[in-house]
């Protein structure tokens, strides 16, 4: 399975990135690129349809999606970026206002007053990383099945001490 996983990065002693590695981008442009040349090979075939143009394009668009966290002590600035490589979102935060990064556990699939009819199957087990700021309002960063526990703590551990904040568990 495609594991999408924030890496971080240092750019330098000033600047931490998080962003998707190019394995993710390798993938879609590759699946984009098989079915072009499997378009281009029955191209001349009669009963040709639209189908493999529009999973040429879902692959493509899917390639050029891009999600990056980027910390910037030099000019003690966050910024999140996410959307397409050429259109995308950007908001900023200011480092100074982060108070604690944070990892929290999250249910999906289960509601409280409904503990005792669901089963243990139905319920699924997340982990988020978060930034809290000092208005506690949370700028949530990565959510990941429980199982990687590991590489999101590295990933709280490495941004908390290059804010330098501290790590809390929510």
């Amino acid at each position: 399975m495609l594991s999408l996983k924030l890496i971080p990065r240092k750019r330098s002693e000033e600047v931490l990135v998080l962003s998707f590695g190019m394995g993710f981008r390798v993938f879609f442009y590759g699946l984009a690129l098989f079915f072009l040349v499997f378009l281009l090979t029955d191209y001349n075939s009669p009963g040709s349809n639209i189908g493999p143009i529009v999973i040429i394009l879902v692959c493509f668009l899917c390639g050029s999606y891009h999600e990056s966290w980027i910390f910037d002590k030099g000019n003690k600035t966050i910024e999140q970026r996410s959307g397409l490589i050429f259109l995308f979102i950007r908001r900023r935060l200011s480092m100074d206002e982060i108070e604690s990064v944070m990892l929290s556990s999250v249910q999906r699939g289960f509601d409280q007053r409904e503990s005792d009819e669901k089963t243990s199957t139905s319920r699924q087990f997340f982990l988020k990383l978060s930034l809290i700021s000092r208005n506690k309002k949370v700028h949530n960063i990565e959510t990941i099945k429980s199982g990687n526990i590991g590489s999101l703590g590295e990933n709280a551990e490495l941004i908390a001490s290059f804010c330098g904040v501290s790590v809390v568990n929510g």
